[in-house]
């Protein structure tokens, strides 16, 4: 049976970070449909499983001075 899913879209790793024992968070560049996105993703590092998972965002990369901005707001947030 055919299916008209498109491919993946492959993931450029930029840096990693541990999560826990389990997990890493995978911060990533790609390109889909012509535009370029940020990918924040978790990868599963188990025995049983490794690659990324469900738990992640991708945002166009034209959002990321603001998405910057939020982080370090929240990284002030944080600090309060």
């Amino acid at each position: 049976m055919a299916t008209d899913q498109e491919p993946r879209a492959e993931l450029n790793e930029v840096s990693r970070m541990t999560k826990n024992s389990m997990a890493d968070i995978v911060f990533s560049t790609t390109v889909h449909n012509g535009k370029t996105y940020f990918d924040i993703r978790e990868f599963s590092t188990t025995t049983g499983y490794k690659g990324p998972t469900k738990k992640g965002l991708r945002v166009n990369a034209e959002l990321i001075d603001d998405f910057v901005k939020q982080v370090q707001a929240l990284q002030q947030a944080l600090k309060k």
